[in-house]
């Protein structure tokens, strides 16, 4: 593993390698001075070795210090397999996706703080390829299938499951009924209230599927408080109004979870799923889940087990588009590309790309569609002010109802002060949650960016002030706090 120290990342600055280090498996660590020194050495062996980096930022440095970087294969915007001259290099964090500490807890370890720099490089090359090895061999006994191997957690969950289901079906018809997770602001007033998450709602909706579901195309007309049905005819936002509007919903989570409900609905399509191979993944699901709730907290197991959980639903929703990244001796002629030259021969040029993606978009609309109908069902019943897909913030002290003893169980988080401003912004007691911001020393929202491209641009690191509390999104503010939904009509040939 590599890894490199570099000066603080501060607004209008571009930050300078300070040294690198690099361990090996059996144990070696070297330190280098400057990022020529490490690939002259890289140069002088006479083997290839893999080098895992944990997130873009070590290749990134790599580039900005003019090292002949060969990027070989990224995913809007993540690094994943890069080289340098005969040299794999491997971004760790595509496939095991948190923090280098909690890679360390699963050693039983901590990081060290940026006072002391070389001891915190020695650990996190040592004790971060220990991580990952550990975690490698952790998910290849409970899983069958190797993170290193495949480069990216999602492949890795994804080729576990069909080991044991069988190849998965190819499906891209009705896309249009494929949406993500809920994301609602019910109230805007400051209140006492409790949270609650669900244990894994993605992968509970592969045990909730029944064998053979039928996918309903509908005119709704409803006038619901928490919207129950999304507005299919915003392909820009999902949005759960009031008034006339085209949907998709799957029969069983209509009548499971949704009704009884302020809605006349008219059926214009019914497409009959076959759930049989998502029904295949569910052994594997149950001992997964069975194995994170034995293990010890923060260990290897843990670990393993949320990442398998978390991310076994991705490959079933691929987009069939991608942004990529490519250093090349000329620019295509494409008309959605952008390049930066960094030398007399080289460009960076990024571009995006098209694809017939391997999904099945039937699967993923279920899969979400199942746990927005649960999410719905303990929304509406206990009045909740706030959601976010798999949790619930509520006042009105009404617990929600599990569904499930064990996976897919609502889980009490704890009770707080909280007061919600925007969606994915809020304070929970006097501390505020911004997603994609951090807070300063006086309190204020801030992002640092500090990109591939703002690098080969030679543009320095920026921090911007966010403010999340604009207009409402999705729904609409009135004088008591509280929100609505939206009002829309829309005039149908049906």
């Amino acid at each position: 593993m590599i890894d490199v120290e570099t000066t603080e990342l501060k607004h209008g600055e571009i930050p300078r390698t300070l040294f690198w280090g690099l361990a090996t498996e059996n144990g070696d660590y070297r330190s280098f001075d400057s990022t020529d020194e490490l690939c002259r050495y890289l140069f002088s062996l006479p083997e290839p070795l893999d080098l895992l980096h944990h997130t873009n930022y070590d290749v990134i440095q790599m580039l900005l210090d003019g090292a002949n970087v060969k990027l070989i294969r990224n995913h809007s915007g993540k690094l994943i397999w890069s080289k340098i001259g005969q040299h794999n290099l491997f971004n760790s964090y595509a496939m095991f996706p948190c923090p280098l500490s909690t890679i360390f807890g699963a050693l039983g370890k901590s990081k060290t703080g940026l006072d002391d720099l070389r001891k915190r490089n020695y650990e996190d090359c040592v004790y971060g390829l220990r991580g990952c090895i550990v975690l490698d061999e952790t998910f290849q006994r409970l899983c069958g299938e190797s993170p290193l191997e495949r480069h990216t957690i999602a492949s890795t969950s994804f080729n576990s499951a069909v080991a044991r289901a069988g190849k998965m079906p190819i499906d891209l018809a009705h896309e249009q009924s494929r949406r993500g997770g809920r994301v609602e602001v019910f109230s805007t007033n400051e209140v006492l209230a409790d949270k609650y998450d669900i244990n894994s709602s993605y992968s509970f909706s592969f045990l909730d599927a029944p064998p053979i579901v039928t996918l309903l195309h509908c005119l709704v007309k409803t006038d619901e408080w928490y919207g129950p049905f999304f507005d299919a005819g915003n392909p820009d936002s999902l949005t759960f109004p009031n008034g006339s509007f085209e949907t998709w919903i799957f029969d069983d989570v209509l009548q499971r979870y949704i009704e009884p409900v302020k809605a006349s609905i008219t059926i214009l399509e019914r497409i009959r799923i076959d759930m049989t191979w998502i029904k295949a993944c569910c052994p594997l699901i149950t001992e997964v889940y069975q194995t994170k709730m034995k293990s010890a907290k923060y260990s290897a197991e843990e670990i393993v087990a949320k990442f398998f959980l978390n991310s076994l639903y991705g490959r079933l929703a691929l987009k069939g588009y991608s942004d990529r990244a490519r250093i090349l001796n000329y620019v295509p002629w494409r008309d959605n590309n952008v390049a930066v030259q960094l030398g007399w021969d080289k460009w960076l040029v990024w571009d995006t790309i098209t694809y017939t993606p391997k999904a099945n978009f039937p699967f993923a609309s279920y899969i979400t569609c199942n746990a927005r109908g649960r999410w719905f069902q303990q929304a509406r019943r206990c009045s909740a002010d706030y959601g976010d897909t798999d949790s619930l913030v509520i006042s009105s002290g009404i617990p929600p109802v599990t569904v499930s003893p064990l996976i897919g169980d609502w889980k009490f988080e704890g009770s707080e002060v909280f007061k919600a401003n925007n969606l994915k912004d809020y304070y929970w007691g006097s501390v505020r949650s911004v997603k994609g911001a951090r807070l300063d020393s006086e309190g204020k929202t801030i992002s640092t960016q500090w990109t591939l491209k703002r690098a080969v641009k030679g543009l320095p690191v920026v921090t911007l002030e966010k403010d999340y509390s604009m207009t409402l999104q999705k729904r609409l503010m009135l004088d008591n706090g509280s929100t609505q939904p939206l009002q829309v009509n829309y005039e149908h040939e049906h």
